[in-house]
């Protein structure tokens, strides 16, 4: 874990009611022990509350269940991993900088709380935290920080060669994004008995098209979408950005081509095409950016299982397997 969410403490747990029921497993349960150090189910709870609200907004049943397990277990395993690089910082006999947990309690203090340390010591109390815990807290977070940094991150290098090596593997999907300078003639459903209608307005619209008229000038008198009144210009559209129907029959059109009538189930369209851009293969160097941070995520998630599963074969780790549902069922 390379964050400790100490922000936590300015999260509001309204949300969570715990029922005299369902406390079969209280939150001060155990959940894991890391070389003598415990993490409890409530440890695990706080870091991933906000996860465990936005499921209870998706889900329900045995599915809620379910993904209520699986964050719970992810965040438990966060949690051992950060407990794994404390327990080696002290096996190393490592300190921090003299100062620095002081200097990140008085920035929170200055920039969360107006500097003022009762509204800080009232959030902790909330929250029911003592200003020694939360202490703790930021000392296990900037121990973290220094950890992945001296261990992982330190050990990530990208050469030139990987770079080109990966820009030419994956040149054919290097294309740039195709854009297009659209106008359009939209026509709405038919509502019931105005079918032959509609279909004598499409008929007119692509007679006077045929026959030369302005595509504007026809978007104008006939079109029933909301950029009419502009002649129907859509301006510049990414291709990606269309509905599957709309990039089938536009993905060749060339300036100055019309498509045909194109049906969807919303609405139907004439577009015509301006102008296009794009499409075109990023060179090395327009790509080269993007390749670099992609290979430095997987060659740092390499480096960072490693080093985890050292720190699991060298450090005692027990999964005591809470039942989270008595704390989590009311989220």
């Amino acid at each position: 874990m390379q964050k400790i969410l100490f922000f936590s403490l300015l999260i509001t747990f309204s949300g969570l009611h715990l029922s005299a029921q369902k406390r079969a497993q209280p939150v001060d349960g155990f959940a894991a022990e890391v070389d003598g150090r415990i993490i409890t189910v409530g440890d695990v709870i706080e870091r991933i509350r906000p996860a465990l609200l936005e499921i209870v907004k998706r889900y329900s049943g045995p599915e809620l269940v379910e993904k209520q397990t699986e964050v719970f277990d992810g965040g438990l395993e966060k949690l051992v991993e950060q407990s794994l690089m404390v327990a080696e910082f002290s096996k190393m006999g490592a300190e921090l900088p003299s100062g620095s947990v002081r200097e990140r309690k008085d920035s929170i203090r200055r920039e969360r709380f107006d500097d003022n340390r009762d509204q800080l010591i009232n959030a902790l109390r909330q929250v029911g935290k003592t200003e020694q815990i939360w202490e703790d807290e930021i000392r296990d977070q900037l121990i973290t920080q220094s950890m992945v940094q001296q261990f992982v991150r330190a050990q990530v290098h990208i050469s030139p060669r990987e770079i080109r090596e990966a820009y030419e593997a994956k040149k054919s999907d290097l294309q740039q994004d195709i854009e297009l300078k659209l106008r359009s003639i939209a026509f709405r459903p038919a509502t019931e008995g105005e079918e032959q209608e509609r279909l004598e307005k499409i008929q007119t619209v692509m007679k006077e098209l045929s026959e030369g008229t302005g595509f504007a000038e026809v978007a104008r008198s006939y079109s029933e979408g909301p950029k009419a009144d502009q002649g129907g210009d859509e301006g510049w559209v990414n291709l990606s950005s269309l509905p599957e129907e709309l990039q089938e029959a536009l993905k060749d059109r060339q300036p100055g081509q019309l498509t045909p009538l194109i049906e969807t189930p919303f609405q139907s369209f004439i577009f015509k095409t301006e102008d296009r851009r794009g499409g075109e293969t990023k060179t090395l160097s327009q790509a080269q950016l993007a390749i670099e941070r992609e290979l430095e995520s997987e060659k740092y998630q390499v480096i960072y299982e490693a080093w985890m599963k050292g720190l699991h074969a060298k450090f005692h780790v027990r999964y005591f397997k809470p039942d989270i549902s008595a704390v989590t069922g009311d989220l």
